[in-house]
């Protein structure tokens, strides 16, 4: 293309009103193509004070030509009437399509795909760019076939139409005729509209099928076969459009369908009805009752009670099955958690996934906690089976257990489709019999792929949660955190961090030793707290720190030397420079919690991200402490203890930590709980 000052003179020069237009094809100008003019010296002034790559014109009316737009990427090309249009200017366009010139017809605007799929209108109100012309004709008249389309009204919307009537008062004859109307609307269809006609038909249609009010098989085939019949339509787009549709849709009900039948009329048959219960009036509470009234109770008090559905949800490995079976002990011991009370009952584990995993976990709760008599694990192969599903509902009934676990919704209903309305409600079905006996039921389930937060599956389980606790995956200090999306007991600011450590267990036939993982938690966090923000130089020194540090330790002058060697933190190569960057890491670590220091023994600090201060204003040390510690100065007496790296100890004796292996958790089991103290 040539240059676009040029261009555009050149184009004004044939009458044609032409703008500069950015590489993103937005206008340069501060009116769009209002600004279009034919004048020189304006032109001039508009291109060479941008640096617009592109000349545009104002299409329709304004410049006499209208431009049909041929885009390949929205099939365009396929078009079977590109090949009879008569022969006209035409352009390439920069992403490969081409730009067909008209005169302007009177009642010509912009339109999309109404001609034909990827077949766009140009016309009064648009503008187009000035692409290197392929064939130098004038613009020739509009074909009547494709004027006629590009002037065409659309469609009126399907939902005005008796289908969208049937979904929301459907009855089974109404439905067929709705399906009897949605294979004529798509039939009838123009080509560039039949696709979203068929869209809103999938819709309907889907609604009357969740509904019972159709047979699926049979209102697909006909969608189909009417769209293969109109022609031009993808048949998998159709077929995706129905499996969208079923997977999104709410189930079409009758009005009234949801409520019981009208109460009887005399009062002899009202009494008798309500099988002596007491009448209404008497159940009424006022604002004083409200204020006397029993109070809900709580299993974890602010986040779950009795008689609540819940669930923790996360990641594959994300510690969802170390997290669920922490909470459910301490439950089963009266133990508080994460700073909350818990009310001490009976606590049901439902192993559904690795039950010989989950056995490890307990026997190391247990090492550290102490015994739970009222803690029961128990493995189980499918709670959608009948006769399964049945034992549960006997067993909390005769067991009475304050909080029962499943862990995980999919392992224990083997078979089901999380996808599915009718499945998903079983599931939620099961959950809520057994929370009407008054235990709180916490189901551990996958987190969604769309990263909102919301469980995996069905929105229906989502709508029943009375508490969502969504684990995020471990950060770069492995530490876990769940959010409370969903709270009817308290706020949804509280956050639950922990990170998990490995408990040995024993050895095993051949020596090694067993381990298990286990939470350890972390100080409350609460959303007024802001996460801390390290300099690069921080983040840098205490990244070399971890790198050198044995059990979580090693002296002042040797992680100096190893910053400095590396230049880690500092690549200047001035000594000088690389000392005091060290300094200002050194002094920012230790204010901000993340390091503590003694007699010349720098130790790491477990802590979370949230801004954890020194205990004592004893660990900064002052100016000439610092300067001592960059060697400026030297120790006050010959005799001042010089402070010497710890000796590493040897790796004879040590027990090597082995992977887990155990679906749910982390690969590695981590520090050791002996490890964690010590750094602490």
């Amino acid at each position: 293309m040539t240059n676009p000052l040029d261009h555009a003179l050149a184009l004004a020069d044939q009458g044609i009103p032409v703008f500069p237009v950015r590489a993103d094809k937005r206008p340069a100008c501060k009116h769009g193509h209002l600004d279009a003019t034919v004048d020189p010296a304006r032109i001039r002034e508009m291109f060479e004070g941008s640096s617009a790559p592109l000349v545009g014109f104002p299409t329709g009316e304004a410049s006499g030509i209208d431009v049909l737009d041929v885009d390949p990427r929205h099939d365009g090309d396929k078009w079977p009437g590109l090949d009879t249009l008569p022969k006209t200017r035409r352009h390439r366009t920069g992403s490969g399509g081409l730009h067909l010139y008209f005169a302007h017809a009177e009642g010509v605007r912009n339109s999309q795909s109404k001609i034909a799929a990827g077949i766009d209108v140009r016309g009064s109100g648009g503008y187009a760019i000035s692409w290197p012309v392929e064939q130098d004709l004038d613009p020739a008249p509009w074909p009547a076939d494709v004027l006629e389309a590009a002037l065409r009204r659309p469609a009126p919307k399907p939902q005005a139409e008796p289908l969208a009537r049937a979904a929301h008062n459907p009855t089974t004859d109404e439905a067929r005729a709705a399906l009897a109307n949605a294979v004529r609307m798509i039939e009838e269809a123009a080509a560039g509209e039949r696709y979203e006609v068929c869209k809103q038909a999938t819709w309907h249609l889907s609604r009357l099928i969740l509904g019972g009010f159709l047979d699926e098989t049979e209102a697909r085939a006909a969608v189909i076969a009417a769209a293969e019949a109109a022609g031009g339509e993808d048949m998998g787009k159709v077929e995706r459009l129905f499996d969208g549709a079923l997977e999104k849709a709410e189930p079409a009900t009758v009005p009234g369908a949801e409520f019981d039948a009208l109460p009887p009329e005399t009062e002899e048959e009202i009494r008798a009805a309500r099988g002596g219960r007491p009448r209404m009036l008497d159940r009424f509470l006022f604002p004083v009752d409200c204020e006397t009234s029993p109070r809900r109770g709580y299993v974890i008090k602010h986040i779950l009670a009795p008689g609540d559905v819940g669930a923790l949800i996360g990641q594959p490995g994300s510690g969802k099955s170390i997290l669920a079976p922490h909470l459910a002990y301490a439950v089963a011991q009266g133990r508080s958690a994460f700073g909350l009370r818990t009310k001490p009952g009976r606590t049901l584990y439902v192993a559904a996934e690795d039950a010989s995993g989950m056995r490890q976990r307990v026997h190391a709760l247990r090492l550290k906690h102490g015994d739970a008599p009222d803690f029961a694990l128990v493995d189980c192969t499918n709670l959608g089976d009948p006769v399964e599903a049945a034992d549960i509902r006997a067993t909390v009934i005769e067991w009475k257990p304050a909080l029962v676990v499943i862990d995980t919704l999919g392992a224990a209903f083997a078979g089901m489709d999380e996808n599915s309305s009718q499945d998903m409600g079983n599931v939620v079905q099961l959950a809520r019999t057994l929370a009407a006996t008054g235990a709180a039921v916490l189901l551990v389930h996958h987190i969604a792929k769309q990263g909102d937060g919301s469980p995996r599956g069905h929105s229906v389980l989502n709508g029943t949660l009375d508490v969502s606790i969504a684990l995020a995956p471990k950060d770069d200090d492995g530490i876990i955190r769940g959010s409370l999306l969903k709270n009817r007991n308290g706020t949804t600011d509280r956050t639950l961090a922990f990170r998990f450590v490995a408990q040995t267990l024993g050895q095993d036939e051949d020596g090694d030793t067993i381990t298990a993982p286990l939470a350890v938690e972390l100080a409350p966090e609460t959303h007024d707290t802001k996460p801390l923000k390290l300099s690069a130089g921080a983040k840098a020194a205490m990244q070399k720190l971890r790198e050198i540090a044995v059990n979580g330790e090693t002296s002042e002058s040797e992680w100096r030397r190893a910053c400095d060697e590396s230049r880690a933190v500092s690549a200047s190569e001035t000594a000088d420079s690389r000392r005091r960057a060290f300094l200002r890491a050194y002094s920012e670590l230790l204010k901000s919690g993340q390091i503590a220091s003694f007699e010349g023994v720098v130790t790491i600090r477990i802590r979370n991200k949230f801004g954890a201060l020194p205990d004592s204003e004893s660990e900064i040390p002052d100016k000439r402490k610092l300067n001592e510690i960059n060697g400026r100065t030297k120790p006050d007496s010959p005799g001042q203890r010089q402070i010497r790296p710890p000796a590493k100890p040897s790796d004879s004796g040590r027990t090597r930590t082995h992977p887990l292996g155990v679906s749910g958790c982390p690969e590695l089991a981590g520090p050791t709980l002996e490890e964690l103290h010590r750094v602490h």
